[in-house]
């Protein structure tokens, strides 16, 4: 499955600090440009003062006209790529480009990064279940599938019971993963109908909730 990945920048709070501090003493860095007048455009919406920072490629670089986002985790802990738009805006970009243009940043912002100790995630393209799910709850999920009716869902007892399973696992990790989540990963990994995903997209979502709501209750 191809998506569209973040990128964190993590370390220590010093090491945050200076990273950042040289950014903003950069006003281009490799093939990204800042863009304070797009940062400036935002500035109703900013969580606080100067906290958003943008970056534009710069014309001629071979880069797509794009517009890279970073924004600082709570406390400042650390700071995550978690948008990269077209600058036109009835424009979209493929999983590919977005790919590139995540990787283009890290390689312009690497020798900054190992320069005040910041470690950049590594962007993923390609991913199977388990970037949503333990290994655990990726073993249920798969004897689920391979074991259900696939035109039935989780009708037959057997199934409800299996696929039951797994929703009580990701309940009891405390796992951040939606129905959407769910329906893509039945649909593209283990190759179900997008009519009976989606039903048990929207079972996972009912199902979460009540026992969460059970959780807060007892």
């Amino acid at each position: 499955m191809k998506i569209f990945d973040d990128m964190t920048f993590s370390g220590r709070p010093e090491s945050l600090t200076r990273f950042i501090q040289r950014l903003d003493e950069s006003e281009k860095i490799g093939p990204w440009k800042r863009d304070r007048e797009a940062e400036d455009s935002h500035a109703m919406i900013r969580p606080a003062p100067d906290t958003d920072h943008c970056f534009h490629t710069l014309a001629g670089s071979g880069l797509p006209d794009a517009f890279l986002w970073m924004f600082p985790q709570e406390n400042k802990s650390a700071w995550r790529v978690t948008n990269v738009v077209p600058a036109e805006s009835n424009r979209s970009f493929s999983e590919e480009t977005y790919y590139s243009l995540l990787i283009s940043f890290r390689d312009a912002t690497l020798p900054l990064a190992v320069e005040t100790g910041v470690e950049i995630s590594t962007p993923q393209l390609h991913v199977g279940p388990e970037y949503w799910l333990t290994e655990k709850q990726v073993k249920l999920l798969d004897h689920f599938s391979q074991n259900a009716n696939k035109s039935t869902g989780s009708a037959h007892p057997q199934d409800r019971k299996r696929w039951h399973d797994f929703v009580i696992a990701v309940h009891r990790d405390g796992s951040d993963v939606s129905g959407a989540d769910i329906e893509r990963i039945l649909i593209e990994y283990y190759h179900w109908s997008e009519r009976i995903a989606n039903v048990l997209a929207i079972e996972f979502d009912q199902q979460i909730d009540l026992l969460r709501d059970f959780a807060k209750s007892a």
